[in-house]
């Protein structure tokens, strides 16, 4: 069949119409505050830089380590993005994160913990808190109580391991049962666990039995006796 050049433009306004049908998305945007601090005494740091895993400028702390920045995200799908703090004297910091597919704009704080490149003691840390709404600098300190209760009862997780292989372990009155990944909390010391699906024993007894590090996996178990699960094989 012979294609005349009227039949031609119909096809090209066809086309045209068809590109211009497909919707667009607009990029959604993600509105972080938080506090950038170091890591040893969790004092605020002035004009510490973020930027953006392709390393564009995001902004900088001010006088109280507060900063207050927006991200752009893609269009659609699952949300990637990657934070680097960065001040001299300290060891950059990067915090990747990998959300769902949210479809409305977002809003977060941070507490950003980084290490001083002079002192031994110091862990670089990074704590998400999602919002409903923007956080201004006093609501953004206020909610930093439960995470620096957080950091310090993970403080007291990792000196409770140093310089021993133990899986039973007593702090402040509560009971707890530790791997080298995690922790589970347990009622009593008379709790009852059980080994690689074949051993019950009481949780006080734990120490005696198996060593931390060689457990490979534990969960905790609902529907049993036994209230948690540990395995070594």
């Amino acid at each position: 069949m012979k294609i005349t050049n009227a039949l031609k433009a119909l096809i090209a306004s066809f086309c045209v119409s068809i590109i211009v049908a497909v919707p667009t998305f607009a990029k959604r945007s993600i509105y972080l505050t938080g506090i950038v601090m170091d890591a040893n005494n969790l004092k605020p740091l002035n004009a510490a830089k973020i930027f953006d895993e392709n390393n564009h400028f995001l902004g900088t702390t001010n006088e109280n380590g507060f900063f207050d920045l927006i991200v752009s995200t893609q269009d659609k799908g699952e949300i990637h993005f990657v934070l680097k703090i960065k001040k001299d004297g300290y060891e950059t910091f990067s915090q990747k994160e990998h959300w769902g597919d949210l479809s409305e704009n977002m809003h977060a704080s941070y507490y950003f913990g980084i290490k001083n490149k002079a002192l031994p003691s110091g862990k670089s840390f990074g704590e998400l808190v999602m919002t409903e709404k923007g956080q201004n600098y006093t609501e953004v300190l206020k909610a930093f109580e439960s995470v620096n209760d957080k950091l310090n009862f993970e403080k007291r997780i990792e000196l409770a391991k140093a310089n021993n292989q133990k899986v039973w372990f007593e702090i402040a009155t509560k009971y707890y049962i530790i791997s080298s990944t995690g922790w589970i909390e347990i009622p009593s010391e008379d709790t009852k666990v059980l080994i690689n699906n074949e051993k019950s024993i009481l949780a006080k007894d734990l120490n005696s039995e198996i060593k931390r590090n060689s457990i490979k996996h534990m969960t905790s178990l609902s529907n049993s006796e036994n209230k948690v699960g540990l395995f070594t094989k």
